[in-house]
This record gives C-alpha cells, sequence and structure tokens, in this order.
C-alpha cells in the first residue's frame, strides 16, 4: 500500500492582482456650517402681501337705476325737467323728508329746515329732494278718541319715507321729525332701507318762551295743566295755560 504525502495547496500571489484599496474601518464625518444667526437674535417674519385693492362703490349707485341707462330716457326727461343738469345726474340724490304740517308747534317750521338742509346737501356735492309725510299731534289729541291715531302713524310715517325712497331711488335720506311719534316712524324706514341715513331733530321750544318770559321761575306745560286742575276757576291761570306754548318746535 502506497502512502502519498500531502502537501498543502499553492496559492497565487498577490503580485498577479492589482492592489486594491484597503477598506476604510472609520465612520464617515458629517461637516455641519454653524448658522451665522445667534439664538439670541429675532428674526422678523417676512411682511405680509398688500390687499389686494379695494373696490371703489359708487355712491350714486341707487339713483344710477334711472340716470344710466338708455332705457330710462322718459325718467331722465323728468329730472331734467325738475332743474337737474347733465353733472347732477352723476351726483347721488338724497331725500330730504320732514315731518312737516301747520297744525302743530311741533313741525311747523320744519319745511324751512329742509330747505336749509337742501342747501347743505346740494354744497357738499349732492341732489337733495325734499318730500313731506303725516304726523300726529299727541298735544292736541291728548285726552280725546284721536290719540287712537297716534301710535299707527309711526307705520304711516316708515311707509310713506320708503315708498318715496325707494321708487325714486334715492341714495340716502334725511329725515327732519318733530316730536311724538315722528321719531320712530323716521327711523323705523331708515332700518328698512338699509342706506346711508340721518335723523336730524327738529328742535325744542326754548324755556320761558311767550309769557312766561316775564315769570323768574321756569315751568313746563304739563305743570302749568296742574295748576290749572287745582285753580280751575281761575280765569288768569285758564289765559297762561294757552298762552304758554308761543312759538315753534317742540314742547318736550
Amino acid at each position: 500500500m502506497q502512502a502519498h504525502l500531502l502537501s498543502p495547496p499553492i496559492y497565487p500571489t498577490t503580485s498577479l492582482f492589482p492592489k486594491c484599496r484597503p477598506h476604510s474601518t472609520k465612520s464617515p464625518t458629517l461637516t455641519v456650517r454653524a448658522s451665522s444667526i445667534s439664538s439670541t437674535e429675532t428674526v422678523a417674519p417676512p411682511p405680509p402681501p398688500p390687499p389686494p385693492p379695494a373696490q371703489t362703490r359708487k355712491l350714486n349707485q341707487y339713483s344710477s337705476r334711472i340716470t344710466e341707462p338708455k332705457s330710462q330716457g322718459g325718467s331722465q326727461a323728468i329730472l331734467y325737467g325738475v332743474g337737474l343738469s347733465d353733472d347732477d345726474m352723476n351726483k347721488p340724490q338724497i331725500g330730504i323728508s320732514s315731518v312737516w304740517y301747520e297744525g302743530n308747534t311741533c313741525n311747523m317750521h320744519l319745511l324751512k329746515l329742509a330747505e336749509a338742509v337742501k342747501e347743505g346737501v346740494n354744497e357738499a356735492g349732492m341732489v337733495g329732494f325734499r318730500f313731506n309725510t303725516i304726523g300726529v299731534s299727541d298735544a292736541i289729541s291728548m285726552g280725546t278718541r284721536g290719540m287712537c291715531y297716534s301710535l299707527q302713524s309711526r307705520d304711516l310715517i316708515a311707509d310713506s319715507i320708503e315708498t318715496v325712497m325707494s321708487a325714486q331711488w334715492y341714495d340716502g335720506n334725511i329725515s327732519i321729525p318733530g316730536c311724538d311719534k315722528n321719531m320712530p316712524g323716521t327711523i323705523m324706514a331708515m332700518g328698512r332701507l338699509n342706506r346711508p341715513s340721518i335723523m336730524i331733530y327738529g328742535g325744542t321750544i326754548k324755556i320761558l318762551c311767550g309769557l312766561f318770559e316775564f315769570f323768574f321761575f321756569p315751568a313746563k306745560l304739563r305743570d302749568i295743566v296742574i295748576w290749572y286742575l287745582d285753580w280751575s276757576n281761575s280765569l288768569e291761570i285758564l289765559y297762561v295755560d294757552r298762552k304758554s306754548s308761543y312759538g315753534v318746535s317742540s314742547m318736550a
């Protein structure tokens, strides 16, 4: 039996292969650049973008319904007939509603006051148109069935102002009430219309107006009524009572 000597295998030398770059066992390093902003320094946020340009609102947005369309030539002819010019057609129109009537000291002067208001409206570059509405004097109807018409006069005032303002296409309203139910009636109309509106109160009578200017103490009409009831047989008190409201404006 022949024995063989096993010798180790011969491996090729490294010279037969190109040298490889040895694998590095070090972990890669990350270089971080320090921020140039200090931690204590506050940074302002960027400014917001500018708002979009606001849409300009026409001051005559209501009256232009009858002053601009060519189809409203008849309406424009009426406005020319009341004295408007070509320039006036482009101006806002203001309805000036006064609770004027002659039968009450609170309202008898409101027509002249409305005339002064119209002059101011025209000077401001607008066109003013006056119109009236009804009113009830509580001072006259008090103690009679006439007071049955006092409260509902508010709705009549509101309805009439709303009717004229809407039918005539006025851009704004200036109401001039006197007293009693005039004020709530005009304000009700303003709320319904939802257009630029102003209420101008007609004013009050000055203290000691009329014959009471000769008295040394102020007195109101309601006080005079009490005196008259206490001294009903006195003709002098009755005479003073009748003359106590000599003048215009409200007695309240």
